[in-house]
């Protein structure tokens, strides 16, 4: 799975699915017991609370079975696991550019697919501003003595950056502040 926003904000839905297998789902479980513990999450809890609702995730022993849960083609699950796979064996992924460390075939059951949500990587920078945070209209030109910061006006994440980092916006959102108070300073 890409983990931009603006990868996931152009698929249908604004949502991306990632698909893993037990192996994984038990790692990713022991790497975070002690955060979890400590914060007093239940992630087992949470997964089978997901699983339940069926909506958002979804598990099943084969593949065919966890698309047709999922919704989607089973063809075109299994071809796309089977691509995964064997870039993993030939230790290359020229699909999402993991490190080979990261590598790790999808292939023991049972299988999940965890659906991705734009709205879980983070803003894509509501309304376009020019440098000093003005808003842009559509037709041209830009709205005088009105600001747009924070995350409505964060340009930086628009296309290009990723959103999956807590904090990458706080320097942007703290400049826009900065400059926008400096603009309006000049106003009044």
């Amino acid at each position: 799975v890409v983990t931009q926003s603006a990868a996931i904000h152009n698929r249908p839905n604004c949502t991306a699915l990632s698909v893993f297998d037990q192996k994984v789902y038990d790692q990713k479980i022991a790497e975070t017991k002690a955060m979890a513990d400590e914060w007093g999450v239940n992630v087992e809890q949470q997964w089978k609370d997901i699983l339940e609702a069926g909506d958002d995730g979804f598990k099943a022993d084969t593949l065919e079975e966890l698309a047709k849960k999922a919704g989607v083609d089973p063809t075109v699950l299994k071809a796309s696991v089977d691509e995964y796979n064997a870039q993993c064996s030939a230790g290359i992924d020229s699909l999402f550019g993991k490190e080979k460390e990261y590598l790790q075939p999808i292939a023991t059951p049972p299988y999940y697919i965890g659906r991705i949500h734009e709205v879980m990587e983070g803003p894509l920078g509501g309304v376009v501003t020019d440098r000093t945070f003005r808003p842009l209209l559509e037709e041209g030109g830009r709205l005088e003595n009105v600001f747009v910061i924070g995350l409505d006006g964060i340009m930086l994440y628009r296309d290009v950056y990723p959103m999956d980092v807590p904090g990458s916006a706080s320097a942007e959102c703290l400049h826009g502040g900065r400059v926008a108070a400096n603009e309006a300073h000049k106003v009044v």
